[in-house]
């Protein structure tokens, strides 16, 4: 120590009775205090404070100090009974509010920790602790539990309002009746997401109006809950992306970005011919995430059609080939919801398409 009577913690000084003036002593500061140690005897005991350039000092060490400029010499050493306040004590004879200071250091360690629900959730659940009598080790993981279910819930809103999907669709407001050679336990199993960890890929074809899109968004949204990054776009649209970074001489890179998403989704292949480069910038795309992602389309369009599609039925076949070789492809059917007490009951090319 030096020539005063305060060791530093952080930002904040605490004193120490002045017997260890210039000589070496051992701090050792945890969650909740800060003791200082000299020649194995405890010789000050503070309550921890989180707050900044703080001076903590006990007022038997300001007298010990004041008796020490009296006498112009190291007093003779002190009982180690006579140094050591019993926290609770020093609480109650300073006024310190306990619940105050604790609630301070909560707010404290969920800042440095980055999880700001851990002083709330600790708060909630400390009465049903003490009235059910659970251990440290109990209540410390239901505290943890609200503050990843928290984060999770968090994360999963920010994912799915970046995926840009046109409207939120969940798989729980599907029709399965309008749909019933859907099987309802098939969807059930892809939206667990285990397609996602092989890098598989989901193919939705049907005439329009019969919910590629909604289970498509459904899948998606699904995903994002469950930790992936999702990019949901009409294919006119990823061309056009991918045209921009090309002309920008920067494919290979937004290629690679898009690489690092667990989930893309391309909707309404088919509905708008590609011209040359514009099918080969969507195959490159395609080829990209072959075995690394994966891809959720949607078409109103046999494969059979998709040379027409894509202008050249080489690049057509190459492309399909990468899409099916690990996917699920169901088949939608049916007439488009959107036509219901409409009188008509299909669309000019519904049949022709998808017989």
């Amino acid at each position: 120590m030096g020539r005063d009577y305060y060791v530093r913690v952080l930002s904040n000084d605490y004193s120490v009775d002045p017997i260890a003036i210039g000589r070496m002593v051992d701090i050792r500061a945890d969650l909740t205090s800060v003791k200082v140690v000299l020649d194995g005897k405890v010789v000050a005991v503070h309550r921890r404070s989180w707050n900044t350039g703080q001076i903590i000092t006990d007022p038997a060490h300001v007298a010990g100090a004041k008796v020490m400029r009296e006498r112009f010499q190291h007093p003779a050493a002190v009982e180690e009974d006579t140094l050591i306040r019993d926290l609770a004590e020093y609480d109650t004879a300073f006024g310190v509010d306990l619940a105050a200071e604790t609630i301070k250091q909560l707010d404290y360690l969920g800042r440095a920790l980055k999880a700001p629900r851990i002083r709330q959730a600790a708060l909630r659940l400390a009465d049903q602790a003490r009235t059910d009598g659970w251990s440290h080790e109990e209540y410390l993981a239901a505290v943890l539990e609200q503050e990843v279910s928290a984060r999770e819930a968090s994360g999963g809103d920010m994912r799915i309002r970046s995926a840009g999907f046109p409207a939120r669709k969940t798989l729980e407001d599907f029709s399965f009746d309008s749909q019933p050679s859907l099987r309802r336990d098939t969807i059930a199993h892809l939206s667990a997401g285990s397609y996602l960890s092989t890098a598989d890929n989901i193919v939705l074809l049907g005439p329009p109006g019969t919910g590629k899109t909604h289970l498509a968004i459904g899948l998606g949204i699904k995903a994002a809950q469950t930790g992936h990054r999702v990019l949901f776009a009409t294919a006119i649209d990823w061309v056009a992306r991918l045209q921009s970074a090309h002309l920008q001489g920067r494919l290979s890179i937004e290629l690679a970005r898009l690489r690092r998403y667990g989930l893309i989704i391309v909707d309404e292949v088919g509905y708008i011919p590609f011209e040359q480069d514009a099918a080969n910038l969507f195959f490159q795309l395609v080829s990209s995430r072959y075995e690394h992602a994966s891809l959720i389309l949607t078409s109103n369009l046999a494969f059979a059609r998709w040379g027409d599609v894509f202008g050249d039925q080489v690049v057509a076949a190459a492309m399909i080939d990468r899409i099916v070789h690990h996917a699920d492809v169901l088949t939608l059917k049916g007439s488009s919801y959107r036509l219901r007490n409409s009188g008509i009951d299909t669309l000019p090319s519904a049949r022709a398409e998808n017989a």
